[in-house]
């Protein structure tokens, strides 16, 4: 057996399955009792999946054993596995880039940021894409009165700017709890990088977001902490 297949990595996979499918089925339990449409349970998947990633640099030892998730994401978006999800959780059968982008990025940030001093970087672009991307698509939705199209993707302003917002607070915050207080240096890069993310976002169509905003944010983020 490889050194890195220890009784702990086996045990937070098995509480990280356990945890995500429990809130993929609260999540399904409210959007049936509320009413709610199906990109309810895709944009809280979104986000569950976004917190859990930055969860998984402190419950695993070994970045071998934490991609296994983000594999088995990535696997899940397939026919005919995604046809069956979907089918329950009410979401149109219709294959989508951006539920495969997602664990790709998660598996890149996990293999390439696991040493201590660049988990910051991962887990600040995690959070651009769970909370940031989908305050845009909430707020956005919800609030916007005027869109614009790139490709068959519909954004707005008003959902850019909540997660400019979004994103300024919770890079803020990682920033607070990892290096207060703040220097000059951390309020630049605050900024660099919650706009660049925003900017990202913005401009990509077709799902591909899901790449460029964590991907981004962690290249932002080696700029300015070279």
């Amino acid at each position: 057996m490889p050194d890195f297949v220890t009784q702990h990595d086996l045990s937070a996979i098995g509480v990280s399955a356990i945890i995500l499918l429990s809130c993929y089925f609260i999540g399904e339990v409210l959007r049936r009792l509320l009413n709610l449409p199906g990109s309810f349970s895709r944009k809280s998947i979104h986000i569950i999946v976004a917190i859990w990633g930055c969860c998984a640099f402190f419950m695993f030892d070994h970045k071998e054993m934490a991609v296994v998730l983000p594999v088995l994401f990535a696997l899940a978006s397939i026919h005919p596995v995604r046809k069956r999800i979907f089918n329950f959780s009410g979401i149109t059968d219709r294959f989508h880039p951006g539920m495969l982008y997602y664990p790709i990025s998660m598996f890149l940030l996990f293999w390439f940021c696991w040493e201590e001093h660049l988990q910051r970087a991962a887990i600040i672009s995690l959070l651009n894409l769970g909370l940031g991307d989908s305050a845009a698509w909430i707020i956005g939705s919800r609030y916007a009165k005027r869109q614009y199209s790139i490709g068959d993707s519909k954004k707005s302003y008003v959902g850019a700017t909540a997660m400019l917002v979004v994103c300024i607070i919770s890079t803020t915050a990682v920033m607070l709890y990892t290096s207060s207080p703040l220097t000059m240096l951390d309020i630049c890069a605050v900024i660099g990088i919650s706009t660049g993310a925003t900017l990202l976002e913005a401009v990509c169509t077709n799902g591909l977001d899901n790449l460029s905003v964590p991907l981004g944010s962690a290249l932002l983020y080696s700029l300015f902490y070279q």
